[in-house]
């Protein structure tokens, strides 16, 4: 399964399912993509969040990105 969320800060609810939940897979949206710097720190305390949680592995982010009429990613990311 790969969840998702509102905003482009880690919401309680998504940290909660990493902590408590082990919660492997996320998918980001528009409304969770920003600047190239945003998405970076977004992702970044995503995964710190799981490796404190204590996970073996990294986080598998990923985004419903076509490059056609779904376009999630804008230039410079």
């Amino acid at each position: 399964m790969v969840f998702g969320f509102n905003g482009k800060k880690v919401t309680p609810e998504i940290k909660q399912l990493i902590e408590d939940y082990h919660l492997g897979s996320i998918i980001l949206f528009g409304r969770n993509i920003g600047t190239p710097e945003e998405v970076l720190e977004l992702t970044t305390e995503l995964q710190k969040i799981a490796k404190n949680a204590g996970h073996e592995r990294p986080l598998l982010i990923c985004t419903d990105q076509e490059n056609g009429a779904v376009r999630r990613l804008g230039e410079g990311v």
